[in-house]
């Protein structure tokens, strides 16, 4: 993942709002940082393949998938 991608992930799972979902919340956190859509893609694969190997929910996931690659 790219370090860009690191960085709007992370932003997404520390600015999350109450009622946000994961799309939603990366979509908004990568619009902010000027990244494109293609990114957002590869990003959101990333999570949900780590969420469906590791049985856990999206936001539990990425922040395993940010601790990991610290």
């Amino acid at each position: 993942m790219r370090p860009e991608c690191r960085q709007a992930l992370s932003a997404a799972v520390h600015n999350r709002r109450r009622d946000d979902d994961m799309e939603q919340a990366l979509g908004r956190e990568f619009r902010k940082a000027g990244l494109i859509y293609h990114d957002y893609l590869e990003t959101m694969d990333e999570v949900r393949t780590h969420m469906r190997k590791n049985k856990m929910d999206c936001w539990d996931s990425a922040k395993a998938i940010l601790k990991e690659k610290e």
